[in-house]
């Protein structure tokens, strides 16, 4: 339950709200979800959110969730809450920071192909760390949200582990952290996008790498985002040098496109002399075929 005077005020200002807030609960329940199965699990998250804040008299932040719950069910992206959004314990900031960027480098990893169910529940739960911890005064319900924001994370890793590597036990979670000194905030990234053979083109996975590290871009603000093309063995160099630069190029089209200051981006493209795994000459590798994002300060 929430302290006895919130329960007070939510009673003496029901009448006021009644006509404005609470209202986005009951246009989510009555969406059919659509888009992949990480977005369906989103829709579903945010919605449960969405109900229990609205039970507890805090219409604000049920439709807050019942918004992002509409937004996941119409198949659009919805990144995880910028640790801007809310005013944090100061104690608590560094914390949700190191979550958060956990969280976005499961993502550029591939969690939401490989494991769409456990990925969505650590986003949402990542949320309600937030929310829960902006209010600052049920602690068991802090705790909760972080154990099951830890839980969801623990069986990411899992899923992505090389296959022949056996899943070990998710930990139980860790005792709440004591507030740290305040340090530097970790550079996010890098960030990894994937292409097909012989390909340009972004897909569905590739663009939700681009959203998640634009995403970081505007929560970290670097100074520099440096942006390297590069390419298999397959093919000859002069096509692999045109090949990378058309990758890179269109990585940092869809980066601006993302909101990421243009000015802020630089491009170059190596063709098929970096590889991330070698190969002999003419060999297809899909480790290769990508296009890094790096941040500077």
């Amino acid at each position: 339950m929430k302290y006895a005077s919130k329960v007070i005020f939510s009673g003496l200002a029901v009448m006021a709200l009644s006509a404005c807030a609470g209202q986005e609960l009951g246009k989510a329940r009555g969406i059919d979800p659509t888009g992949s199965m990480f977005d369906k699990a989103l829709y579903s998250g945010y919605l449960s959110l969405s109900e229990g804040e609205y039970k507890e008299g805090d219409y604000q932040d049920s439709d807050a969730f019942a918004m992002r719950a509409m937004t996941a069910g119409g198949g659009k992206v919805v990144l995880p809450e910028e640790i801007s959004a809310r005013p944090l314990p100061a104690g608590m900031v560094d914390a949700l920071t190191d979550a958060r960027s956990r969280l976005a480098s499961a993502f550029q990893k591939g969690a939401i192909e490989k494991a769409p169910n456990e990925a969505a529940t650590a986003q949402v739960m990542f949320d309600c760390w937030m929310q829960e911890q902006e209010e600052n005064f049920q602690p068991e319900d802090i705790a909760a949200c972080r154990a099951d924001f830890l839980g969801a994370m623990g069986k990411i890793d899992d899923a992505l582990k090389p296959m022949a590597m056996a899943a070990k036990p998710v930990p139980k979670p860790a005792p709440m952290p004591a507030p740290k000194p305040k340090m530097m905030a970790k550079i996010p990234g890098p960030f990894v996008v994937m292409f097909d053979f012989n390909s340009a083109k972004l897909d569905s996975a590739a663009q939700a790498v681009i959203n998640v590290a634009s995403g970081e871009a505007g929560a970290f603000k670097p100074t520099r985002i440096v942006i390297r093309g590069h390419t298999d063995r397959a093919g000859n160099d002069a096509y692999n040098e045109k090949l990378s630069q058309r990758r890179a190029e269109a990585v940092a089209k869809a980066l601006a496109a993302a909101g990421t200051k243009a000015k802020a981006i630089a491009v170059s493209h190596h063709g098929e002399t970096q590889p991330e795994v070698s190969t002999g000459d003419g060999k297809r590798e899909a480790a290769n075929r990508r296009v890094e994002i790096g941040f500077q300060r």
